[in-house]
């Protein structure tokens, strides 16, 4: 009886211990500490583990991982930008790496992306909603704020890495990447830009025809090429990529029906620039239309490995359509 009552003892004072230990390595770490820490796609929390005990934020690396793993949360570690200070518990900091209670979300916006699809990505990392960030880019006073002569945003949402504050409202997402153009869009790029007698949006607008149908830097200062040389000629721009974005969706192959499609966008029926640039296009595509190659070429045709073909007359040009275009 006395040996089952020492045992049963010897239990209680070492759960105890186990538990005191356990407050012990979860408590904060309270020297008054705090970083930014920023998670990106492919870290893991033995990354994150090793970064807070190297800043002093946890007490021990083991029993931060342990926690990960009874709590089975290592594969729910959330992108983003956090603030974490010591006075944190190493539970409360799982908690805040796994439900996403960010600082900042940090958020690449493709070269060539349209508005729409920024809507997407940004609803996709549940940053705002679509519907809320359409409406921002058609909101007339930030429009008017920033000079931009034309119905949206498209097209002055300048592709990049953003760090966005959490819980930041439509207008002022919009509002960054605005202010990211026309500090990447300087003086310098402006100046040429009158030079070459366009307007911002003819500039902008040319610039989104080549980034949507460029695949290789080296190409887009032909394409540019082309579509000037057949405004200058009175010429259909023809553009496949405008047609896209009349229909609102991707196709690999456009249909004869397609080119159809009544829309001011549609520049195989209509002449000169589409009303708004298509997508929001790079500084290399902006460059390529400020600095174009010189060439008498009036039509491109894709090949099908991320080159076009390139040529002067209608004839030249029909036998290749049917040789890259029609063959596939």
């Amino acid at each position: 009886m006395e040996r089952r009552k020492i045992k049963n003892f010897s239990f209680l004072i070492s759960i105890s211990i186990l538990f005191l230990l356990y407050l012990l390595l979860n408590a904060p770490v309270n020297n008054q500490n705090e970083i930014i820490l920023e998670v990106k796609s492919g870290d893991t929390f033995y990354n994150i583990a090793n970064y807070l005990k190297q800043n002093k934020i946890i007490k021990s690396k083991k029993f931060f991982l342990l926690n990960v793993l009874i709590l089975q949360k290592s594969k729910k570690l959330q992108r983003g930008v956090y603030n974490i200070k010591d006075s944190y518990s190493t539970l409360k900091i799982i908690k805040i790496l796994t439900e996403g209670k960010i600082y900042q979300k940090v958020i690449t916006i493709p070269e060539g992306f349209n508005m729409f699809q920024i809507a997407e990505l940004l609803e996709k990392e549940k940053i705002i909603s679509k519907e809320e960030f359409i409406k921002a880019c058609k909101n007339p006073e930030i429009l008017k704020k920033y000079k931009i002569d034309s119905q949206t945003a498209e097209g002055f949402l300048f592709p990049d890495t953003y760090y966005i504050p959490f819980n930041l409202d439509s207008n002022s997402i919009v509002e960054i990447m605005i202010k990211n153009f026309f500090q990447k869009v300087n003086e310098l790029y402006l100046k040429r830009m009158k030079e070459k007698n366009y307007t911002l949006k003819e500039m902008v607008t040319l610039a989104s025809l080549v980034e949507w149908e460029a695949a290789s830097d080296f190409e887009r200062p032909i394409i540019a090429s082309v579509f000037l040389n057949r405004l200058k000629k009175n010429l259909n721009l023809a553009s496949c990529a405008t047609v896209l974005y009349a229909l609102g969706n991707h196709k690999n192959r456009l249909l004869f029906k397609d080119l159809k499609k009544d829309s001011p966008y549609n520049t195989y029926i209509y002449k000169g620039l589409p009303p708004t640039p298509i997508c929001n296009p790079s500084l290399n595509s902006i460059l390529a239309v400020l600095y174009p190659a010189k060439t008498d070429y009036l039509y491109f045709v894709s090949m099908g490995n991320k080159r076009h073909y390139f040529s002067k007359t209608y004839s030249e040009h029909l036998n290749a359509y049917k040789k890259f275009v029609l063959q596939e």
